[in-house]
């Protein structure tokens, strides 16, 4: 049977990302000069915290993004033979996300005088 972990509260299970055993330039870097990383996908969500009055307020932080973090928050937890970070929410400091595409704006207006001179002028 395969285990995995489950995140109380507010917390998120990580992968973390692996930091490159070589450098740009070709150097081989040893184990213990590594630096953390300060980056992974969330894998497994908490429901959430709950306030004083016993409500609970949702995560925000969802499975599959990419989470950065401070270099020495959450816990390590090694599960498996896999090294694991668990975080609480305001330990992310921030995910990869995308942006929106602009909506298209008209080249002209024509609802106002200074649109019309625009168009007018080629503007």
């Amino acid at each position: 049977m395969k285990r995995k972990l489950i995140p109380t509260l507010d917390r998120v299970v990580v992968l973390e990302d692996d930091s490159p055993d070589v450098t740009p330039g070709g150097i081989v870097l040893p184990d213990g000069s590594k630096e953390k990383p300060v980056c992974g996908t969330i894998l497994e969500v908490g429901p959430g915290r709950v306030t004083d009055q016993n409500e609970l307020i949702p995560i925000r932080l969802q499975r599959g993004q990419k989470a950065y973090y401070s270099r020495y928050a959450g816990n390590d937890i090694e599960l498996d033979d896999v090294t694991y970070k668990v975080l609480s929410e305001p330990e992310v400091q921030c995910v990869l996300g995308e942006e929106p595409e602009p909506e298209p704006k008209p080249r002209h207006s024509l609802d106002t005088v200074e649109g019309l001179v625009n168009m007018m002028r080629g503007a």
